[in-house]
């Protein structure tokens, strides 16, 4: 009877730690359309078409920033952004 009991209880926290995880990973939402990687000697370049970032505190909207492509250089350190939009 008691490993029933045990068994039932350890189901049950097995469902809400999973759907705790649920609902913690489902506001991460994929918003561009293409994502191009390409690696080379000097290191990894990534070009993002549609980027789309936005800052949430206690989960109110602060701020919004849109660019066309996103285009990131490893190795220089540097991301350009184009068409930006805020």
């Amino acid at each position: 009877m008691i490993e029933k009991i045990r068994t039932l209880m350890l189901l049950i926290a097995i469902s809400v730690a999973g759907y705790g995880g649920y609902i913690f990973l489902s506001p991460f939402q994929v918003t561009s359309e293409d994502i191009d990687v390409k690696l080379d000697e000097d290191g990894l370049d990534v070009k993002i078409k549609n980027f789309k970032v936005i800052h949430e505190n206690l989960g109110r909207k602060d701020w919004e920033l849109k660019a066309d492509l996103a285009q990131i250089n490893q190795k220089k350190e540097i991301t350009k952004l184009n068409n930006v939009e805020y």
